[in-house]
């Protein structure tokens, strides 16, 4: 992408607060070569677009190459595939969660970020799976409320549901006395967290 710049014309409006890489002018009359005919519109619109992209993904203008884009090199595609990366960013995380219950506060949940209030009358969908090796881990069930999201794990043992973490083993690090019956592990888990109309 190109900036509408001295180097570009010297026809050009750098004030457009709309357009901070410049704009296109129109020229003063159909015969006159003092900027761009009734194009211009349509110059405008594409290289506003550009522009948009570019400020939505990466928050200015910096970085751009400065170049027209072509097949191999191009701004706007980098730009599209920085705000698809941002869009999974805010709906996926990892985390470590332990025993039959874990809530994890909505401040470090990146989907809430741009949330002041928690809205009970907005609806999520919720995915949380194992993140490793869990083979035993059944669908983990979860629930978003005011105070956070809560994980509930369930494994599926012996023939039995178990809810909660698998119970620690003697190889974790540990010191005497921290094996109670009842003692659970920690595991990391993946989360994907999505508004849904």
């Amino acid at each position: 992408m190109f900036k509408i710049d001295a180097n570009y014309t010297d026809y050009r409006d750098d004030t457009n607060p709309s357009m901070p890489g410049g704009a296109a002018v129109p020229a003063s009359t159909p015969q006159s070569f003092d900027g761009t005919p009734w194009r211009y519109l349509f110059f405008n619109q594409l290289i506003g677009f550009f522009q948009a992209i570019w400020i939505k993904a990466f928050g200015s203008l910096e970085g751009i190459s400065g170049r027209p884009d072509d097949a191999f090199e191009s701004d706007g595609l980098k730009a599209i595939e920085r705000i698809i990366e941002k869009k999974q960013e805010d709906q996926f995380l990892v985390k470590e969660i332990s025993g039959i219950k874990t809530t994890i506060p909505l401040s470090e949940i990146p989907a809430f970020a741009n949330y002041a209030i928690f809205d009970p009358n907005k609806k999520f969908a919720i995915f949380v799976s194992p993140h490793g090796d869990y083979p035993e881990f059944l669908n983990i069930g979860a629930s978003l409320d005011a105070d956070g999201l809560h994980i509930f794990p369930r494994r599926f043992v012996d023939g039995r549901i178990v809810p909660g973490t698998r119970v620690r083993t003697w190889g974790e690090k540990a010191t005497w006395g921290d094996w109670l019956w009842g003692d659970y592990g920690s595991m990391l888990v993946n989360i994907i967290i999505k508004e849904t109309p």
